[in-house]
């Protein structure tokens, strides 16, 4: 199966360059790499706000500290 996909994308190239191709791939990798550094402060605010009102030191508070940064950082 994959041995045909090869063979399928090498038989085409001359239709679509590698560096073509190429350049979307990276292209895409570093928007997202851009997006991702852009809302890095969005989860700091989080973090800390989380921190300041969720408080105690028992072993419930601080499952309850991570899971709300966890939950968050899922949603980006």
């Amino acid at each position: 199966a994959f041995t045909d996909l090869v063979d399928f994308t090498n038989s085409r190239l001359s239709y679509i360059p590698l560096d073509l191709m190429l350049g979307f791939f990276v292209a895409g990798v570093l928007n997202r790499f851009w997006y991702l550094y852009n809302i890095i402060g969005f989860m700091d605010n989080i973090a800390l706000m989380t921190a300041l009102y969720v408080r105690g030191t028992s072993e419930r508070a601080r499952q309850y500290r991570r899971n709300i940064v966890r939950y968050s950082q899922l949603t980006q």
